[in-house]
């Protein structure tokens, strides 16, 4: 309830205008149904619906499954996160970046322990493209659930106008890749009128937070259709706001630099 009362007000004036900007894209069928007033009360609801929904669904951490019968709350167990800054993380990147690195620090080592690190939000906050590496069970997706989270604060962390999409990239398993249907489908859920309307309005108008969780997860006969996927509509949704997660070693294999 505390995250609701909180978050309702931050993105509530972002889901009404959208919602009557997308209603002109689907004006008959809005129109037909609904007075303005029940159109407005119905975003409203499909506001606070979807911030609960959020809630439930990505701010409830399973820890020693097995162990602990009930999942506990997000913020209970967020760690602050901290990032290596673009120097330091060339080291993943090839030969050729680590040399470039190691020939302008001028010394014998990499200086990992003296590399400077960046508070994780802050950076979040202020990168519209973002690429989170880590090895396996370092905190990538809770670090996106948390990002998801304090932009849905009404004075949290990410001071964005945007609205949080979290999709788990696992589930394209198959031919059909299609970012903007599924982000639809968390709107419909949550009773958005006209969610596809909607949804195409608010990426063209840059008001989408997607969070991309598990590159490396996604299937290896997938992989390479679902990365020509997220590169084109980046390239078509540019506006928005973008942060993945990946392993190191599946980033390094699988993408160039340039990709995000």
């Amino acid at each position: 309830m505390a995250l609701l009362e909180s978050a309702i007000g931050g993105i509530a004036i972002t889901v009404l205008e959208t919602a009557f900007k997308a209603g002109k894209l689907a004006d008959k069928q809005i129109k037909g149904a609904y007075s303005e007033t029940q159109a407005a009360q119905k975003a409203i609801a499909a506001a606070q619906n979807y911030v609960q929904r959020y809630e439930q669904r990505h701010c409830q951490v399973k820890v020693m499954p097995g162990l602990m019968k009930e999942p506990l709350p997000l913020e209970d167990i967020y760690t602050a996160v901290r990032l290596l800054d673009d120097q330091s993380i060339r080291y993943f990147l090839g030969l050729d970046d680590l040399e470039e690195s190691y020939r302008a620090r001028g010394q014998r080592n990499f200086g990992f322990s003296e590399a400077e690190r960046q508070d994780g939000m802050r950076v979040a906050n202020e990168q519209q493209y973002l690429m989170v590496l880590g090895g396996p069970g370092i905190g990538k997706s809770t670090f996106l659930r948390k990002i998801g989270l304090e932009a849905l604060k009404k004075n949290g962390q990410i001071q964005r106008d945007c609205i949080p999409v979290l999709i788990e990239l696992k589930e394209f398993r198959d031919k059909t890749v299609d970012l903007r249907q599924k982000i639809a489908a968390e709107f419909e859920t949550c009773g958005f009128l006209e969610a596809a309307a909607f949804t195409e309005t608010s990426l063209e108008q840059g008001k989408l937070l997607v969070l991309l969780d598990g590159l490396d997860e996604v299937p290896t006969h997938n992989l390479n259709r679902v990365i020509e996927h997220i590169e084109d509509f980046v390239d078509t949704y540019y506006k928005n706001t973008f942060v993945a997660s990946c392993r190191i070693a599946a980033y390094r294999s699988s993408l160039k630099p340039a990709d995000f």
